[in-house]
This record gives C-alpha cells, sequence and structure tokens, in this order.
C-alpha cells in the first residue's frame, strides 16, 4: 500500500482475502488501516493458509492508525511495524508483537481473555519492543483502569508463568481483589504490565 496524494489523511479497509499473509506500507501521507470482520475476512488459518504474520508500516513517512481487529493472524501471532512518525497501533484478540519505530507513538492494549478461562498460563501477551520516552501505552480493556505505580516484587517467582510461583500470579494478586487493575514488574530482564479486569 502506497499511501499518497494530496488528503490530510487515507483511509483503507482491507477485506475478503483468505490467502493474506503480510502487508506492506509507504508514502508520506497519513493512513488509517482498518479490517473488515467476517467469515470473509482478512487472512485465514484454513489449510493451505497461514493466517497474517506482518503488518509492516517501517518505509511510510506518513503518520499511521493501524488497527488489527478482524485479522485472521498467524498461530505464532502477528507482528505489525509503525514507520517514522507518531503512530498509533492498536491490538486484538490474539499475540502481538509492536515495532512503533520513531516518532511519539501510541500503543492501545485491547486484547483479553475471558474471566472464566483466564490463568497464569492462558494470557494474551502484547509485546512491545521499542517502548521509549514520549510513547504512550493505553489499555482499553475494561472499565476505568486503576494504574498502580509501585513495582510489584516477584522475586520469589520461577517463571514467568505457569509453575508453583510465578511472576504474572504475583502481579495480579498484588493488585488485590478488584476490578480494573494495572500492575507492572520486572522480570527476566524485561518489563511487564498486567491488567486485570476480574475481582
Amino acid at each position: 500500500i502506497e499511501s499518497a496524494g494530496t488528503k490530510a489523511w487515507n483511509s483503507l479497509v482491507l477485506t475478503n482475502d483468505a490467502a493474506a499473509k503480510t502487508v506492506a506500507i509507504t508514502g508520506a501521507s497519513n493512513l488509517d488501516l482498518a479490517f473488515v470482520a467476517g467469515a470473509n475476512g482478512f487472512g485465514s488459518v484454513t489449510a493451505p493458509n497461514t493466517g497474517v504474520s506482518l503488518i509492516d508500516g517501517s518505509a511510510a513517512t506518513g503518520q499511521l492508525a493501524i488497527n488489527v481487529a478482524n485479522i485472521t493472524a498467524a498461530t505464532a501471532g502477528l507482528t505489525v511495524k509503525g514507520g517514522t512518525a507518531a503512530d498509533t497501533l492498536t491490538t486484538s484478540t490474539f499475540a502481538t508483537t509492536l515495532t512503533g519505530g520513531a516518532g511519539a507513538d501510541t500503543f492501545v492494549v485491547t486484547a483479553s481473555v475471558a474471566a472464566a478461562v483466564a490463568t497464569a498460563t492462558n494470557q494474551v501477551i502484547t509485546t512491545i519492543t521499542d517502548a521509549g520516552a514520549g510513547d504512550v501505552l493505553k489499555f482499553t480493556i475494561g472499565g476505568t483502569n486503576v494504574f498502580n505505580s509501585t513495582k510489584v516484587d516477584v522475586s520469589t517467582a520461577t517463571a514467568l508463568s505457569g509453575g508453583s510461583v510465578n511472576a504474572l500470579d504475583l502481579a495480579v494478586t498484588a493488585a488485590g481483589d478488584i476490578n480494573n487493575q494495572i500492575s507492572w514488574f520486572q522480570y527476566g530482564g524485561n518489563t511487564y504490565i498486567v491488567n486485570h479486569t476480574g475481582a
């Protein structure tokens, strides 16, 4: 996709391509990119198809707003790359790896697991590879979220998830039996932010 022309913003919705695997975006004009829901949506994992693995806007210089809802992602997850401007990358209900690129980017996390099945070994993880000063991380899961600014101590954890003591469980427990809590901790050289919406 080349986002060009004289409009301040271009807008494009992709749909009906079971064989879709990747999208590449170039151009200097701003672009809203979304995907239509439905049985004949964008991507499929029904053989011989393998789902969508990459939305690559790293060559774009215009501002990108990419919402990956309604994509059928590859089993291993989806990677989304922004360009050089201040982009907004919005996740969906599957594992997503986000790279904002240059610019003050906004990462919107909407992925969640139903309360009845959510456990420390059944989570949706959004990975942000290049978060830095000026970037914004926004959670739109549940109602009004409360951010607990004190880092959770997970020094007793033997694993990130699973096992008898894991960091994700410790983070949720530290937030208390209250809805819509966001906690954070560091484990294995990475920083994790956990949003749990059910008491």
